[in-house]
């Protein structure tokens, strides 16, 4: 898409947002208005929809750039040669997909295991792993290469919105991981004589640790006709059921998990900021008293966080001189609630009575484990009576709020 039509696409965005607030600007609105109110901000979603689409195409692209240089610059090859390799491996892994380990050639093998390379975060090597043992037979299957994983991470990330503004750690192993904490903020330095002492001002240590859960996709049943139709983007299909499985249930769990024998939830660990006097309402002098209730040193990167629903509750809410308190992008700024940012979660409980609706802080303190990478199992023999394959992911995952006692996320709880 040209920047002409980007272009034209906020601008029509910027119009619809600018007729629903000049009817939000009224001294009281009617039923009708409510529901043109309604009608321009649903526009305005659907062509913000459409923007994010369009960047994140641009984004794929120029991550299939910089692989492209990676490899070139490891294997000392041209980059012509890193393209088709990353478009071959591609190839050869939609083989397995629909043939299974037969329809993999020896070259086939020996280009995925070249190419394929663990997360560079983990200081992988490359290597390709059956996951029943070093062989590859039926019951085997591959950790998932790059390109091939792209529809699975995909989905994880863009599902719930934990993944887009937390802190992803990866590790090669399951072994817990501890994060070292310490709140040094009651302790402060001294004036001193000459020749006296000083006295002992140690630190306190703490520590987080993070468990690696076992996340299963449960098994996805593709009917072997499905599999020889290579009018089919079957990486594309078989990656988005996957990812979006577990996606799902990461996401609640990184957002309400209780923290038994499961992550514990941004929402969980949050800390109280405002109590607020509805109990289906909210109100801008409670907004206002959550952002502030963050210790500033969070504020540079602090955000809101609550489901779409309770958005639609506060892009109504108007300041003291009748303005609304949430604004679109601005010169490609995201759309903002009193000047901050925000993300969109459908995990986080509504605006109801006794329910935590609205979160604000700085979530990159929240820290999300993967603990090596998706594994994707390809079951021939279980459903070959109903010429069925069945197909199974999992990934081992935990997640927590990093406090070391200044409280980075709080919440706003409903009366």
């Amino acid at each position: 898409m040209s920047m002409q039509q980007i272009r034209e696409l906020r601008e029509k965005r910027a119009k619809a947002v600018a007729d629903a607030q000049a009817i939000l600007k009224q001294a009281s609105m009617s039923a009708d208005d409510e529901k043109k109110f309604d009608a321009l901000m649903a526009e305005s979603d659907a062509v913000a929809a459409q923007l994010a689409r369009i960047e994140r195409a641009q984004a794929a692209s120029d991550e299939l750039a910089r692989r492209v240089d990676q490899r070139a610059g490891r294997e000392q090859i041209s980059p012509e040669q890193a393209h088709d390799d990353i478009k071959n491996t591609g190839a050869a892994y939609m083989k397995w997909l629909r043939y299974g380990n037969g329809g993999l050639s020896d070259a086939d093998r020996a280009l995925m295991a070249s190419l394929y390379v663990a997360d560079p975060r983990m200081g992988g090597t490359p290597n390709i792993r059956a996951a029943q043992g070093v062989g590859t037979g039926a019951g085997g299957g591959y950790t998932v290469p790059d390109e091939a994983m792209r529809p699975i991470a995909e989905a994880l990330k863009l599902f719930g919105g934990m993944r887009e503004v937390s802190t992803i750690v990866g590790t090669m192993t399951g072994a817990d991981l501890p994060i070292p904490t310490d709140n040094d903020t009651a302790v402060s330095g001294e004036i001193i004589t000459e020749n006296s002492t000083h006295n002992d001002g140690d630190i306190t240590f703490g520590q987080i640790v993070l468990q690696s859960f076992l996340y299963s996709s449960k098994i996805v049943k593709v009917s072997r006709q499905l599999l020889q139709d290579s009018s089919i983007d079957l990486n594309g299909y078989i990656g988005r059921k996957l990812g979006q499985r577990i996606g799902r249930i990461q996401n609640t769990h990184f957002t309400t998990g209780d923290g038994s024998s499961k992550p514990r939830g941004v929402v969980t660990a949050s800390t109280l900021g405002r109590t607020a006097a509805g109990a289906a309402a909210i109100t801008y002098d409670e907004l206002v008293d959550l952002m502030h209730s963050v210790d500033p040193a969070y504020q540079p990167n602090a955000r809101f966080m609550c489901n779409f629903t309770t958005l639609g509750l506060i892009r109504k809410i108007k300041d003291s001189q009748n303005m609304p308190i949430w604004a679109p992008m601005a010169n490609g700024n995201p759309d903002t609630i009193l000047g901050r940012p925000y993300q969109i979660n459908q995990d986080m409980p509504a605006a109801t009575t006794g329910l935590k609706s609205v979160l604000y802080g700085d979530f990159s303190n929240y820290h999300i484990r993967d603990a090596g990478n998706v594994i994707l199992i390809r079951l021939d023999e279980r459903y070959a009576d109903a010429l069925q394959v069945g197909f199974l992911a999992f990934l081992r995952s935990d997640g927590d709020l990093v406090d070391a006692g200044t409280n980075p996320v709080k919440h706003l709880i409903q009366a």
